[in-house]
């Protein structure tokens, strides 16, 4: 049985650091191109630091919803680093609470985007927890930039009418879920990308890892009736187009 390929995967939502039993170095080596999110300003200097010497892991300067505090400072650190960033996460809404938390999460995001309009950054990873519908109106006029919905589980979009740089990102849990089986029967092909979302996604017991995006590869080859290859080439190609790539077709 050929060996599978590895170094032609990618997640575009990972969060390495929160990992403590991650051996960074050999899942390095494997060549998986992994987007490390962070959920603070701080976490992504530390990422920076940790990931140096790691090439195919690639730091994004994040701040997760239920982080913003009420005085704005981790706002202003992530606005101030923003311009030297290319690729963004994890930002978004989480509604799973109530009260002002979330006015303060949309006028973070509706900032973000506004800077994005200023050409600071070229991909998003979003977060929608109980806010599919939101995060979706939000983004809607978005149009310097691609966004990747990350774990989506909001109502169905309108497929057809999404602008081209809307992606959907997938994982493992995505494909034992009713709700996740059926979005992915639904998206069109050009608009997937994969994720394990580890440590947060289990897999077999333990906290998912990059290399796991090979579960979602063959899930994706079964579903679509589509060989390996194949698959590894239309996944390649629209990660290209989610970071703004050259393709080298």
């Amino acid at each position: 049985m050929a060996r599978f390929p590895f170094q032609r995967l990618h997640d575009t939502h990972a969060h390495p650091l929160d990992d403590p039993d991650l051996d960074l170095g050999a899942l390095d080596a494997t060549g998986v191109r992994v987007h490390a999110m962070t959920v603070t300003p701080e976490q992504f200097v530390e990422a920076q630091h940790r990931l140096s010497t790691h090439p195919n892991f690639h730091p994004c300067l994040g701040l997760f919803p239920l982080e913003i505090d009420e005085e704005g400072r981790r706002c202003r650190d992530f606005l101030e680093r923003l311009p030297a960033c290319s690729f963004i996460g994890e930002v978004g809404l989480d509604f799973s609470i109530e009260g002002e938390v979330r006015a303060r999460q949309v006028r973070f995001l509706s900032t973000v985007l506004e800077h994005g309009r200023d050409g600071r950054f070229r991909t998003l990873s979003l977060h929608s927890r109980r806010a599919g519908a939101e995060v979706l109106e939000l983004t809607a006029e978005f149009q310097d930039g691609a966004c990747i919905f990350h774990w989506y589980s909001g109502p169905s979009p309108p497929w057809s009418k999404l602008p081209p740089e809307r992606f959907f990102s997938i994982n493992t849990a995505m494909l034992s879920s009713r709700r996740g089986k059926s979005l992915i029967e639904e998206m069109p092909k050009e608009r997937v990308l994969l994720e394990s979302d580890g440590p947060y996604v289990q897999t077999g017991g333990r906290p998912a890892r990059p290399t796991d995006t090979r579960a979602v590869v063959e899930a994706l080859c079964h579903r679509w009736e589509m060989p390996l290859d194949e698959v590894l080439d239309l996944l390649e190609a629209n990660l290209k187009r989610a970071l703004g790539e050259q393709s080298s077709a």
